[in-house]
């Protein structure tokens, strides 16, 4: 078997596949939740954009306006109500005028005839001593003329009252076409909120019905992402475990445990990585590829003697043996820094 080829199905290459299962279950429980968390903050905004709408369908201001429109058609009316009586007023003033004057003028035409029906004698007595008729023609004349004059006054008054009530009656047409328009603008938002209304209740049904299916689907999510999460637990745990009966840690190493066979290793387990996931957590070994592509960088002086000794315990134990050949190099100190 080659390297390359053992490279390619080698322990450590396993190990990061069945690491990866778990990641991958992890992502694509995360991907479905966030997914689901979106349809279902759509689904809010939706709700929440039919009741900003529904509010914004209020007919607050026209009501107002509308009530406004009352007061001032209420005080409109008892002005028109006023000038209306004031004109009946003056027209029975005119009538009772023309009564009079009817009156004096039958009085007037009674005297006219008595007066010209006089004999000589008579009008001459009349003429000497005092002629009451004439007199009393001459005031009914004169309160003729003087009722007469109050008459056409009361005209003018009515012909003043008549123009005042049409321009009452014109403002009274202009109150109810814009009373009108009131009642037909909060019509219109009536039944925009109606409408907005009844879109707001589907939305909050469908809301309600979406949120109950997205946990419905949250839950599959959890199940399958658990069914997925132990089943690559499982595996990893497999895989440690025939990793661990291969390369036990270094403190449970025994006889039983050297390579006395002819297989090479395809990684030296050496050392441990931490993994987590919310509130779980684990180790698995940390495998190093064999053999190494590149030199072994290690830290401090302190540090590197042990990790020099762990090394050489754990190639001991897995290359097969007669096969580790060790060449220690030391042109400081002669081979002194060995025996340390």
């Amino acid at each position: 078997m080659s390297i390359s080829h053992r490279v390619q199905d080698s322990m450590v290459d396993r190990l990061f596949a069945t690491i990866s299962e778990l990641n991958q279950a992890i992502v694509d429980k995360e991907s479905a939740i966030h997914q689901l968390d979106q349809e279902l903050l759509s689904c809010e905004q939706e709700h929440a954009w039919m009741g900003t709408e529904c509010n914004k369908a209020s007919d607050s201001e026209e009501r107002l306006e509308l009530k406004q429109l009352r007061e001032e058609e209420k005080l409109l009316e008892n002005d028109i109500s006023s000038v209306t009586g004031k004109i009946d007023r003056a027209d029975e003033h005119i009538k009772q005028i023309e009564k009079a004057i009817s009156h004096l003028e039958a009085d007037k035409q009674g005297l006219i005839n008595e007066i010209e029906d006089r004999s000589i004698l008579v009008a001459i007595v009349k003429y000497v001593f005092g002629d009451t008729e004439r007199e009393e023609l001459i005031r009914i004349e004169d309160d003729i003329q003087h009722k007469r004059v109050k008459r056409k006054d009361l005209f003018k008054t009515k012909e003043k009252l008549i123009s005042g009530i049409t321009v009452l009656t014109d403002r009274r047409n202009a109150l109810e076409n814009a009373l009108f328009s009131v009642h037909a603008r909060i019509e219109r938002l009536t039944e925009a909120k109606l409408s907005y209304a009844r879109k707001q209740r589907d939305a909050r049904n469908t809301y309600k019905t979406t949120s109950k299916q997205i946990s419905a689907r949250k839950q599959d999510v959890n199940k399958q992402f658990e069914k997925a999460w132990v089943a690559a637990l499982h595996h990893l745990n497999e895989l440690c475990n025939s990793i661990r009966r291969r390369q036990p840690h270094l403190n449970e190493l025994t006889s039983e445990n050297i390579n006395t066979g002819t297989h090479f290793p395809d990684a030296l387990a050496f050392g441990r990585m931490h993994l987590a996931h919310q509130n779980w957590n684990g180790y698995v070994p940390r495998l190093i590829p064999f053999p190494f592509k590149k030199s072994l960088w290690l830290p401090d002086k302190n540090t590197k003697y042990r990790l020099i000794h762990q090394l050489l315990l754990r190639l001991i134990h897995c290359i097969p043996v007669g096969n580790v050949e060790v060449i220690a190099a030391d042109p400081l100190r002669l081979g002194t820094s060995l025996t340390q």
